[in-house]
């Protein structure tokens, strides 16, 4: 099993890696570009509920084995001329990670030149809607991968943020968020779900090759990876409390005129995703297997060991990340870019920095069809390795039966990582009806079939 870990791990290479293909396996889910500029306008009292009902069936039945599943949101806000307070509670059936009722709760202070937003709130930062690595505040909810409301699609957590614009055209702004433990969790949901899906075909061509895989690995592994490797890194993370020393915070600057807007940002956070350290003579076995070489003496050594437990620490850790960004328009196109630096990401016994850049293009058509283009690409530095992730979106004009509106929408995604690459299509077809939606959609992929979905959707808000 931590054979076919090190052997997934080492083509992907670092968890971040791991989330970049994980969105381009799973659905795709698209931010809101939201406002949290000083000055924000106070929206009036609003009070309202958000139903979704969602039944996903994937061919492996990995990912969506809780479908169909629910969420009811009931959302309301109400303030005076300087300050709000917004808050939704929630309930949920079939969704893998149950959590408190309230979904979140924050309060605007709003000043002559300032902005105080502190709660359980979702924070938008970067330019990029799909695939930027300088949002990393607030974790995804794939399940609501399209949901037009951010506090669904995005997860709610605690933290505070602090606008401040010494001219019309700068703002500063400061970001402190406590870390949770359970995110952490959230995360490697996730991650197991990455493994489940790519480390089969390695495993299966081990076990077939070596006598020893056969008899001591595929027993452990029959069940794929998740009901051993999750229960072994569960019972050995840490519980790390609220506290000062893991708190994560952030710096960030804008600054916005006629021609667009440039910033930049500066987090220090505590890592949601921990490093793994396993047995070395078991990670060297696997090297040797990975380099063609005989594994036998060292699987035996290390089945001669008293101690066989593979996986010897689960570890929590600080990184910092700095990166910019930047959005302009020219004649009907609009650009955007990021770039980012990270120093340290978890891999197998060790870390290494990753870089990343990544665009987006976006036009409307005179026919009043929507094109999109939005890419990453990533390197990380310890191996030499690569990865990158594109989108292709079209969202076509609807199109209106009797009271009906129809909606087609499509997603052509490429992805690769080393040596692995796959295309697929995302479809969607969407009958709207007064504040109700009933969506169809579908993943289809080239190479991967096991990644294959169909899903229906019911949104109706109140």
């Amino acid at each position: 099993m931590i054979l076919s870990i090190y052997h997934f791990c080492k083509k992907i290479d670092l968890s971040a890696l791991c989330f970049a293909l994980l969105i381009f396996l799973s659905p795709i889910y698209a931010d809101e570009t939201g406002s949290n500029d000083v000055g924000e306008v106070k929206a009036d009292e609003q009070t309202y509920i958000e139903a979704t009902l969602i039944g996903r069936y994937m061919s492996n039945q990995t990912f969506f084995k809780n479908s169909p599943y629910a969420f009811v949101l009931f959302d309301t806000e109400y303030g005076e001329d300087d300050w709000k307070i917004s808050g939704g509670v929630f309930g949920q059936k079939g969704l893998p990670h149950p959590d408190f009722p309230i979904n979140h709760l924050y309060l605007d202070y709003f000043g002559e030149n300032t902005h105080l937003r502190i709660g359980k709130m979702v924070a938008k930062v970067g330019v990029l809607d799909y695939f930027s690595t300088l949002d990393t505040l607030n974790p995804i909810r794939l399940e609501f991968f399209d949901d037009p409301k951010m506090n669904i699609k995005r997860v709610p957590v605690w933290m505070a943020q602090a606008d401040y614009s010494p001219i019309d055209e700068m703002k500063l702004s400061f970001f402190l968020q406590p870390y949770d433990s359970k995110y952490q969790d959230y995360s490697g949901y996730y991650v197991n779900y990455a493994l489940n899906r790519f480390v089969p075909q390695h495993y299966h061509e081990f076990f077939q090759q070596n006598p020893i895989g056969q008899d001591i690995f595929a027993p452990v592994y029959y069940n794929a990876i998740s009901p051993f490797i999750a229960h072994e890194i569960d019972s050995k993370t840490p519980s790390e409390p609220w506290s000062i020393q893991n708190t994560s915070f952030g710096l960030g600057t804008e600054y916005t005129d006629d021609r667009g807007k440039f910033g930049f940002l500066y987090f220090n956070r505590y890592s949601e995703i921990p490093l793994i350290r396993v047995d070395q003579n078991l990670l060297d076995a696997a090297i040797l297997y990975d380099n063609g070489e005989d594994v036998s003496p060292a699987l035996t050594e290390y089945l001669a060991s008293m101690d066989l437990d593979p996986i010897k620490s689960v570890q929590g850790f600080r990184y910092q990340q700095a990166g910019f960004y930047a959005e302009t328009t020219m004649d009907s196109y609009g650009i955007r870019a990021e770039a980012a630096f990270r120093d340290k990401v978890p891999l197998l016994n060790t870390y290494g920095s990753v870089s990343s850049f990544g665009f987006a293009i976006d036009h409307v058509s005179d026919s009043s069809t929507y094109y999109a283009l939005e890419a990453q690409y990533l390197h990380l530095s310890k191996y030499n390795k690569d990865a990158m992730i594109g989108m292709f979106t079209a969202k076509f004009e609807p199109i209106s039966f009797s009271v009906f509106r129809g909606h087609f929408e499509n997603r052509l995604i490429a992805a690769a990582v080393d040596n692995m690459a796959d295309v697929a299509v995302n479809p969607s077809f969407s009958i709207e009806y007064d504040r109700t939606d009933l969506v169809l959609q579908g993943i289809v992929s080239g190479n991967n079939s096991e990644s294959n979905s169909v899903s229906i959707l019911l949104r109706s808000t109140f």
